[in-house]
């Protein structure tokens, strides 16, 4: 969840609060008026997160002036956001080719983009800061740092940045998307809602103000409801693919698996290119380790990563982790590590190409992960543990916890915690107390202890998150299980005096 934010961090958050900005004091450098009607056009797409239309306003203003430096950078951005990465190392080295063409504040700006380009967010930072320096009651300076402060998760002046540029322009609708997730991540979760509301007041037509509530609902546990928000997204843009994959995750989480097979035969069908299906085919491999289908989940991993130009070309993502951990999740230590050492061949490069990364929190999360489970399936339990701890508390947004608290918990448990194991399970229910995988956990660690009352009331409550699941959902069946296992022997213990008395 919430890829939608991590996109536009990654592939140019700050510069879409800039374009946004810009939109209303016009100053860009271009000698076509039509260009610049175009560019216009493509930032208000890019607001909306309708990146395909913009990527098409961006095309013609470019097309129009070729010394557009500014759009230039944008188009870079929407092709990065679309999966066009070829292009978009074009476009980047067009913008910046044209930079000495451009006033000093658009300088300044597509300074910043050349650092988040090449994955330089310290250096980025600080231009980011100097350019407020130079501009200080500038909206696009605030919108700036505030976008910088969001991907360092400096999440308080994040959200003072984002209120300060409220003051100066009360119908920044953007402003109030970011100071929704803020307010998640802080753990103000009405507060969250609240700003998302006044999101949906100033753009109720656009797709994104509905999916970003979504978002937050699907992360409290409000499952029907985040799918009725998905829903509204996508019938306003049935292009809007965040919100068929939103809403995936959603139907995920309540065990529908026709629904997310359904949303993910959408995603594929209509996927813009190869690197953008084989994001999805990582995320429907994810959907099959949920329900219990590792073996065609595997399938799937291996695909994507046969087929992932990336890997080769020093870049870094998702499947091989996705693989590792269900080779863990099988116990298979052999092949586990044969992936870690692929995934550490595939960072090697990476950081030799870019050696800022070495330091990037995605980077120290996945060694502590990667640590972590090759101790635990080599017995080394009390280092397993430390390293899931590490792991654990190198993610910052509390949605992003709850699966890697699952996994220590278990640790925990088997080194003989079994409290503190609850306790991390815990606070995930206080996050999302429909979190089903979270209840059935603390349901076995329950009944590992002998309390049977918690242990039903817990697996009572997941099967009420799974109400309507599939039929075959392995999980639930499993559940229902055990709970008819629970229910004879109940039924069992209250014979047993009777039949003594005989």
């Amino acid at each position: 969840m919430f890829r939608k934010i991590a996109l536009v961090i990654f592939l140019g958050m700050t510069a879409l609060a800039v374009v946004v900005a810009l939109k209303s004091d016009r100053r860009v450098t271009t000698n076509s008026q039509e260009a610049y009607e175009h560019y216009l056009a493509g930032v208000d797409f890019y607001e909306k997160f309708y990146l395909r239309d913009a990527v098409n306003e961006f095309e013609k203003a470019v097309a129009l002036d070729s010394n557009f430096a500014m759009a230039q950078g944008e188009l870079a951005m929407a092709y990065y956001s679309r999966g066009f990465h070829k292009k978009g190392k074009e476009m980047q080295e067009l913008a910046i080719k044209n930079r000495p063409n451009v006033t000093p504040r658009e300088q300044m700006i597509i300074d910043v983009w050349e650092q988040q380009w090449s994955s330089n967010s310290d250096s980025a930072f600080v231009l980011a800061r100097k350019l407020a320096e130079a501009y200080p009651n500038d909206l696009k300076a605030l919108a700036i740092v505030a976008g910088m402060e969001f991907s360092q998760d400096n999440w308080e002046q994040a959200l003072q940045y984002y209120q300060q540029a409220l003051r100066i322009q009360p119908d920044f609708a953007p402003a109030y998307n970011m100071l929704g997730y803020l307010n998640f991540y802080l753990g103000r979760y009405d507060d969250a809602l609240d700003m998302l509301d006044k999101y949906l007041e100033y753009a109720r037509d656009q797709a994104n103000p509905h999916d970003s509530r979504g978002e937050i609902l699907h992360a409290t546990g409000r499952y029907e409801d985040a799918i009725a928000a998905f829903r509204q997204a996508f019938n306003i843009n049935p292009e809007f693919d965040f919100a068929v994959t939103h809403m995936a995750a959603s139907y995920l989480e309540m065990g529908q698996m026709s629904q997310v097979d359904y949303c993910y035969q959408i995603l594929l069908k209509d996927s813009p290119n190869e690197l953008k299906r084989l994001s999805y085919l990582t995320d429907y491999a994810q959907s099959l380790t949920y329900r219990d289908n590792l073996d065609s989940a595997i399938s799937v991993c291996h695909y994507v990563i046969e087929n992932d130009p990336q890997l080769d070309e020093g870049g870094v993502t998702a499947a091989p982790v996705v693989l590792g951990l269900i080779y863990y999740r099988q116990r298979d230590a052999a092949a586990m590590n044969q992936v870690w050492d692929s995934c550490r061949v595939y960072m090697a490069r990476s950081i030799g190409k870019n050696p800022e990364l070495k330091d990037a929190p995605t980077y120290e999360r996945w060694n502590a992960l990667m640590e972590a489970t090759s101790a635990d399936l080599a017995g080394d339990l009390d280092r397993s543990e430390a390293q899931f701890a590490e792991s654990l508390g190198k993610l910052s947004r509390p949605n992003d916890k709850i699966y890697y608290r699952l996994y220590y918990a278990d640790v925990l448990n088997r080194n003989n915690k079994s409290n503190l194991a609850i306790s991390e399970l815990q606070k995930n229910l206080s996050i999302n107390p429909n979190h089903a995988p979270t209840l059935r956990r603390l349901a076995d660690i329950y009944d590992e202890q002998g309390d049977k009352a918690s242990a039903q009331a817990y697996r009572e409550k997941a099967a009420e998150v799974w109400k309507n699941a599939d039929p075959d959902f392995k999980p639930m069946l499993e559940l229902r299980e055990k709970l008819n296992q629970m229910v004879t022997a109940q039924k069992g213990n209250r014979k047993s005096p009777g039949l003594a008395s005989n």
